[in-house]
């Protein structure tokens, strides 16, 4: 048997690799689902689901472990895309930042 490796998040902790993750709190900013079609290719990144039920969780993972089995090289290609990611508090200060000095030159 192959090993598929997975990182379940609550909304407690930082994201660093392939997810599953119910789509609330901060990881829901950070976390976008591979299937959905409104999300651009380059930012999907993950296995979203948004039941608060175990059904919910299975589907997501059933999901992730299909893709890992049978889309080897996309699974491979996430991995390192994700691997490479910057969800650092450096990078998103920046962001606050520039948010708010955009905010106060509009006032």
């Amino acid at each position: 048997p192959e090993l598929v490796a997975f990182q379940l998040h609550p909304d407690i902790i930082a994201s660093c690799g392939p997810s599953t993750l119910r789509k609330t709190g901060g990881l829901a900013d950070t976390v976008f689902d591979v299937d959905d079609g409104s999300i651009p290719e380059e930012r999907k990144n993950g296995f979203v689901f948004e039941g608060g039920d175990e059904r919910s969780l299975d589907d997501a993972l059933d999901r992730g472990i299909e893709y890992c089995q049978e889309r080897k090289e996309w699974w491979a290609s996430m991995q390192e895309k994700v691997m490479k990611s910057d969800n650092s508090w450096e990078r998103a200060g920046a962001e606050y930042e520039r948010l708010y000095r955009a905010m106060q030159s509009a006032m």
